[in-house]
């Protein structure tokens, strides 16, 4: 494969020869096509910017050398969208040369570190003195961003208003195309099994993944740079496997340079049990916190220091750990039968899987010796299609939508059905629910299978027929085994983990008294 670099450029944190150097022009190959320098910069060294801000459009001027695209974007001018976008952010095709059509490659100029007062909140707005912290997450899934909703509550519960906290999307709206198209990636990936374990698989080795985290570095640095000025963190913490090279390195950069304040911390709270990609442990972070020794042991096989590793769980979310009232009110307050046992069936957020099919068989093989709570998310066709259906004769079946209460719903029933997400069982697990796992995400949801059956607390079964068998089994002799199954579920679990983790994250904000960055002059050229 051959790539065409334009004389004088180099790709920042490689040398310009040897294999490193070779597999990182590759990808930059792929992912940089006809590249028009001509649209850089505007005279006055100032180009525009459409960003993002908590949700809201806002015209910002940026300094510094960049390329711009057809839309005025600070980012990098490339053909192709849509399913193209899917494609080039997933790895295997970062490596294919020609990718978005033809046109030379031509290598990205070192990102410049500077600082814009310009920018909204920027660094000369001190009139919020509150210690700030940032937690960086992507919509790649739902767990992500729960784990950092989980994190904030833990915060105020604990600390009230006493920090600022801003939950970032950071390569959604910080990043340029096609950075800024992982969660639509990640969504189409997952439905294809195959495509998403050869991606996962792909980008385990260190050898894949660094050169491509550099290469994203080299693409991205500017904008993220730019997102610390926005926000003016003391403590910056990832809940993300793809949030810890990047800005990692870009804090260690602007701290050398004089931009951030060097008491400025970065934490890595992992949200997988037990099955977690490699790029979740990077050894430069002051901290990374995860679930289960199973996740401590791969972290030190991959050279984190053993001083930096804290295994206190997963953040779930503060009802949880603040202790939810008996069932029995609980049932009162959801107008649930308090005398007859509660099977909850998840469908996720978007009530996806074989949610139907497992009704009718409940439906069928338990009936009226039990009552079922249905979560279908936001499938609003789901739950008008079981609202519509006919149950036997004195079964109770309560179909939901998207809810908001789910502790509510957890810590009111006695066994619950749904996919291995590994908030959901560590969730399930403080409520003291026998889990069906009945579906599970390829590769970082397969490690949470075996540990919920190793520790007997659960099945693993995807047939609804089955799944309605097993919890028929556990109903038998007055529910005599879903007693015991109830029991190890609330030995197993980690009701304090989050407090544990956000007590010692408060310990890690420490602003430098009378800290001002230092101010970089825009570039002329």
């Amino acid at each position: 494969m051959a790539t065409n670099m334009v004389p004088g450029t180099c790709l920042h944190g490689m040398s310009s020869s040897g294999d490193s150097a070779t597999i990182l022009a590759s990808i930059s190959s792929s992912i940089i096509q006809n590249v028009d320098p001509s649209m850089g910069m505007k005279k006055d060294g100032v180009s525009r910017q459409h960003h993002i801000f908590d949700g809201k459009t806002d015209q910002q001027q940026m300094t510094g050398r960049r390329f711009c695209s057809t839309k005025n974007t600070d980012g990098i001018w490339v053909k192709g969208k849509g399913m193209s976008a899917v494609l080039a952010t997933s790895a295997v095709p970062w490596l294919l040369a020609g990718y978005g059509g033809g046109g030379q490659a031509r290598a990205v100029p070192l990102w410049k570190l500077g600082r814009s007062d310009r920018i909204r909140g920027g660094w000369g707005d001190r009139s919020d003195a509150k210690p700030r912290i940032m937690i960086l997450m992507s919509d790649t899934g739902g767990g992500h961003r729960a784990s950092a909703e989980a994190l904030r509550g833990g915060f105020e519960h604990l600390y009230g208003s006493k920090y600022r906290i801003d939950i970032v999307d950071l390569w959604t709206h910080h990043t340029p195309w096609p950075y800024n198209e992982f969660p639509k990636s990640y969504s189409f990936m997952v439905k294809y099994p195959f495509i998403w374990r050869g991606n996962f698989t792909f980008t385990q080795p260190k050898f894949v993944h660094v050169p491509l985290s550099t290469a994203m570095h080299v693409v991205t640095g500017s904008r993220i740079s730019a997102a610390f000025d926005e926000y003016r963190p003391n403590l910056i913490i990832s809940v993300h496997p793809l949030m810890q090279h990047v800005p990692v390195k870009v804090l260690r950069r602007r701290i050398e340079s004089g931009l951030q304040d060097p008491n400025t911390a970065f934490a890595t709270v992992v949200t997988d049990l037990t099955t977690c990609h490699n790029t979740w442990f990077y050894h430069d972070v002051d901290r990374c916190f995860v679930a289960t020794e199973e996740s401590k042991k791969q972290a030190l096989k991959l050279g984190m220091p053993e001083d930096k590793l804290r295994v206190y769980g997963l953040p779930i979310r503060p009802a949880f750990s603040q202790g939810l009232p008996r069932a029995k009110a609980l049932r009162k307050k959801l107008g649930l039968d308090l005398s007859k046992p509660c099977i909850l069936l998840m469908g996720g957020g978007e009530g996806m899987g074989p949610v139907e099919k497992t009704v009718d068989a409940v439906a069928e093989q338990i009936g009226a010796d039990a009552q079922l709570v249905v979560v279908c998310g936001r499938n609003a066709t789901l739950v008008n299609k079981l609202q519509s259906k006919a149950y036997p004769s004195g079964m109770n079946v309560h179909i939901q939508g998207f809810v908001t209460n789910m502790p509510e719903y957890m810590g009111a029933c006695d066994v619950i059905i749904t996919k291995a997400g590994p908030g959901t069982i560590s969730e399930a697990l403080i409520c003291g629910l026998p889990l069906v796992l009945n579906a599970f995400v390829p590769c970082q949801e397969e490690g949470n299978i075996p540990y919920v059956t190793e520790n007997k607390v659960g099945v693993f079964e995807t047939k609804p027929k089955k799944v309605a068998s097993i919890i028929k089994s556990w109903l038998d002799n007055n529910g005599k085994e879903l007693k015991v199954l109830s029991k190890r579920a609330k030995a197993l679990a980690k009701p304090d983990s989050l407090f544990d983790i956000v007590k010692e994250l408060s310990t890690m904000v420490r602003p430098t008294p009378g800290f001002k960055p230092k101010l970089m002059p825009a570039s002329s050229s």
